[in-house]
């Protein structure tokens, strides 16, 4: 018995140990490694062009390309999570008391804004991060939500630029698929998310649940002409609110690849 009571309370210590490691959002501030991934985007059609250096239609005529990898070094893929405000409560983690509140050493003096469009997409500070009410809870802790004062460390932010081979008929109505692909057994990605913005007005959120989905990302659907540019913001994070973030399986992000494939009607001719 003297034997069998320490090993007992040691069970009873590594199970009490590991109920504490599992949680939504966090409460170590963990980051997600994503040492070796890859982001692709390309078009569904061989007269849709892209681009990620070259953002004039002429220059991306010149290009003529329909896929480019866009870079994300190992650097880069260490993010913690986060996410965008998308409603009125995340919006209300956003506020600013007695005209300005501190974070990480900048001053911010403008509330957040509900992210609804390019613009709002863009601005850091209607992004926050946040940390579990407590060890094992799978709520936010408010009072622990502060808005981004930079993308770095938590968004890999990329854009890339479209148009229409030269002579081509205008292009409408924009979709893009996101297909998620994970390398290494125990890699969980289903927190893993896509915001893509137009500058046209288009946005979409797309996730890891399902192999493939497409998403229409049409904005003001204006014709893509020839002598006319689409610029897409492409913005890949991981959202703290699903419950795959803890400390067990946050660093299981290792070698995982986003495709992009982004599609448009041809408008008939007149």
């Amino acid at each position: 018995m003297k034997k069998l009571f320490p090993a007992i309370c040691m069970t009873l210590l590594a199970a009490a140990l590991l109920g504490t490691s599992t949680f939504a959002w966090f409460s170590m501030n963990t980051q997600v490694t994503a040492t070796g991934m890859q982001v692709t985007a390309k078009t569904d059609t061989t007269y849709l062009l892209i681009s990620e250096t070259n953002s004039s239609a002429e220059a991306i005529q010149t290009e003529n390309a329909t896929t480019v990898a866009l870079t994300v070094s190992d650097d880069q893929a260490k993010v913690y999570p986060c996410a965008p405000a998308l409603n009125d409560t995340e919006v209300g983690y956003l506020t600013v008391a007695s005209g300005h509140k501190t974070v990480d050493g900048a001053d911010i003096t403008t509330a957040g804004e509900k992210v609804t469009s390019a613009t709002t997409a863009d601005t850091v500070t209607n992004w926050y991060t946040a940390n579990a009410a407590a060890p094992g809870a799978s709520t936010i802790k408010a009072d622990t939500a502060r808005q981004l004062t930079s993308f770095a460390g938590y968004v890999i932010k990329k854009t890339v630029h479209l148009t229409v081979a030269k002579g081509a008929n205008p292009a409408n109505n924009l979709s893009v698929t996101a297909a998620f692909t994970k390398k290494g057994d125990g890699s969980n990605i289903s927190a893993a998310k896509v915001l893509v913005t137009t500058s046209d007005g288009g946005i979409a959120i797309l996730d890891s649940t399902t192999t493939t989905n497409t998403e229409e990302i049409k904005g003001g659907n204006t014709n893509l002409t020839d002598s006319t540019v689409l610029t897409v913001n492409i913005y890949i994070y991981y959202d703290g609110n699903n419950e795959a973030v803890n400390t067990n399986n946050a660093a299981n992000l290792a070698g995982a690849t986003v495709a992009l494939t982004f599609n448009v009607d041809a408008v008939p001719a007149a």
